[in-house]
């Protein structure tokens, strides 16, 4: 049995030990770098509602989305990222912290909208019950299993009548390549970020609600419309589905038949200049313009530049 006298300098030893270990650590002499954090906020139509092109008052009663893994590109030197995700309940004007990224240099800036993981943190006015429902596997027409990734609910009133919706759209989509939009595109993309030793930063990403409500990609050249909405309810209950927007053509809403789109990979690039195109996909209603088009046009970085979308459908005939 060792004594108290054997114990003590062995203990010394191994402290003395270890001290001489973290000693011979080079330093790090690299510049302090800067901080970006990243947070989410409603549009003010988002939050307040809106008026549309033919005559109705819209307004939303919950957008809740999973909403993370914000990151930087290669051609900044990062210091430290936080690929982790939140819920958000997107019902308060005051924005909500996503993480903080540490790094330095001009580079592109990306995040996902996605089915929330088992770590995911929970916003405000977001409780383990929306959290359980979003993880929950169910399907749809585009996806055959698969959590919710976005929920939206709301109403549309218009000369006494009133329709009711609650749309959950459940792809993983990847946003990267953030810049002015052009002709319904981004230019200038591939550094919406420029980060100096020492700077502190904020950057905010916008979720506009209303763009599900859209008839074009293009923001600049679109109308909000309604009618068409109202239109799919053809059983008169007072409620939109998605089910009853996918018979309804897409001519209703954008005034021109259906389309062939192709959409990014779903892949994370390392080069953010190589576009990958990933599977064709059929446009024929409504309910597949709103779904696969308008969906991804929700966030905008700094709360006006648009993003390159990256939706994840793994069905080959999704849309169709």
């Amino acid at each position: 049995m060792h004594s108290l006298r054997t114990l003590v300098p062995v203990a010394l030893l191994a402290a003395a030990a270890g001290g001489a270990v973290y000693a011979c650590l080079p330093a790090d002499d690299r510049p302090p770098p800067a901080s970006l954090t990243v947070t989410v906020s409603p549009s003010p139509k988002t939050l307040g509602g809106f008026d549309t092109s033919d005559g109705w008052s819209v307004r939303f009663d919950r957008v809740l989305m999973g909403f993370g893994g914000a990151s930087l590109s290669d051609t900044c030197t990062a210091y430290s990222e936080a690929n982790y995700d939140r819920i958000f309940d997107l019902g308060s004007d005051a924005p909500q912290k996503v993480s903080t990224l540490y790094a330095i240099g001009e580079c592109d800036m990306r995040f996902r909208v996605g089915v929330p993981s088992s770590d995911a943190l929970l916003g405000e006015r977001v409780d383990d019950a929306d959290k359980t429902r979003m993880r929950t596997p169910g399907s749809d027409p585009y996806l055959p299993i698969g959590g919710i990734s976005l929920e939206v609910s709301g109403t549309g009133k218009k000369a006494g009548v009133q329709k009711t919706f609650h749309f959950t759209f459940r792809p993983r989509v990847r946003f990267d390549r953030c810049g002015i939009e052009v002709d319904g595109g981004v230019a200038d993309a591939g550094s919406s970020v420029s980060l100096k030793s020492g700077e502190v930063q904020q950057a905010n990403v916008r979720i506009e609600a209303e763009s599900l409500f859209r008839d074009s990609t293009n923001a600049n050249l679109s109308h909000f419309r309604f009618d068409p909405f109202a239109a799919a309810d053809t059983n008169g209950d007072g409620e939109i589905t998605l089910d009853e927007l996918r018979l309804l053509p897409v001519s209703a809403l954008t005034d021109a038949g259906p389309f062939d789109t192709t959409l990014n990979s779903s892949e994370d690039t390392p080069d953010a200049t190589v576009d990958r195109p990933g599977r064709t996909v059929r446009i024929e209603s409504v309910g597949d313009f709103m779904y696969i088009m308008l969906m991804p046009l929700l966030p905008r970085l700094r709360d006006t530049l648009r993003c390159r979308s990256s939706v994840q459908l793994p069905r080959a005939d999704a849309g169709r």
